[in-house]
Order: C-alpha cells, then sequence, then structure tokens
C-alpha cells in the first residue's frame, strides 16, 4: 500500500502532511500508479507529483489476537510497543466496529473500534487520535490523563469533548471556551 505526503510549506525537513479520506484518516491507495490516478482526477498537475512523496504504508499490528472459538481458547499474544507490552491491529479498527483491535499491557480488557467511539464522544476524529497514541495503557487512563493534562475538555455549553489546548471556543457550538488552568 502507498500513502502520499507533501512536506509542511515545501521545506524537506519539516515532516509530511498526509492526503486524508472522507473519515479524516490517511488515505491508502493499493500502489503508486492507482496514488496518481487519484491526483490527477482531482486537479493535481504532474509537475505537482514530483513535490510529493510517495511511501509504502504498513498497518500497524503488534502482536496477535484470535478470539475463543469452538476449536480453541482466546489466544493474545502482545509485543512491545512505545511503552509496553500489548495487542494493536490498525486493519481491525479500520474494518468494523466490533473487532477487538486494542489489548493493554498487564490486563485482559479488550477495546474494539466502538468502544474508542463511546469513549470519545461518538467524534472519529477523536476516537482515531487516541487509538493512534495509546501504547500500553487502558483507553480510559489515557483519556483522564489527557483531561488532567488540558489537552481535552468538555464544552460547559453543549457538553461535547474536543481538543481544547489552545482553543478559544467549542469547535461543535462556538461557546467561547476559557481554560480551566490556574
Amino acid at each position: 500500500m502507498i500513502i502520499v505526503g507533501k512536506h509542511i510549506h515545501g521545506v524537506t525537513i519539516n515532516p509530511l502532511e498526509y492526503i486524508l479520506d472522507d473519515n479524516g484518516w490517511v488515505k491508502k491507495f493499493i500502489d503508486k500508479n492507482k496514488a496518481k490516478a487519484f491526483l490527477r482526477e482531482h486537479g493535481t498537475a504532474d509537475e505537482m507529483m514530483e513535490e510529493l512523496v510517495f511511501e509504502e504504508y504498513t498497518p500497524v499490528k503488534i502482536g496477535r489476537y484470535v478470539p475463543a472459538s469452538d476449536s480453541g481458547e482466546e489466544i493474545i499474544e502482545r509485543a512491545f510497543y512505545g511503552q509496553g507490552d500489548i495487542f494493536k491491529d490498525e486493519e481491525a479498527y479500520e474494518s468494523g466496529l466490533d473487532k477487538i483491535c486494542y489489548i493493554p499491557e498487564l490486563s485482559d480488557a479488550k477495546y474494539t473500534r466502538q468502544d474508542f467511539l463511546e469513549m470519545c464522544d461518538n467524534q472519529e476524529n477523536i476516537a482515531r487520535d487516541f487509538f493512534d497514541r495509546i501504547n500500553w495503557q487502558h483507553l480510559e487512563s489515557l483519556l483522564e490523563e489527557e483531561y488532567v493534562n488540558g489537552e481535552y475538555d468538555d464544552c460547559e455549553k453543549c457538553g461535547r469533548m474536543f481538543a481544547c489546548y489552545d482553543a478559544d471556543e467549542c469547535p461543535h457550538c462556538n461557546a467561547p471556551y476559557i481554560s480551566k488552568e490556574i
């Protein structure tokens, strides 16, 4: 699979910004030719493609999970990732709401994409951000940490969760946001 990015402001020491799909996830293409065809369809001239970076993409898959079945018991195999030994499967996250996609270190708690969505106010972009960043702990612990650190909050007017660091207003209802930091 291929993903396509461009260095921020065209400066090669800057990180890449990637083409996103309709869900706000990095758009993946079968191969470079399919990526270029998509770009042409959306108005990118061949000369501009020279500024783009076409990268091989491998979905994150850490460890192994096999659910219990008539033919055998549940299997949880963890591997080291980030800060601990976990199971994490990006393809499971992306391919359905009810597939086990994450199991934290030192626990057999199992999380699906639906769990991430429910704990993130049913906002796909926030749920995906947490899935991408989680690397050893329970999702509840990471959420609590983000609220304590002032990265996320709930709007006092509409009650919706949002990334509040450096925010002046709620992105859902435009109510003014005043940080609770002292």
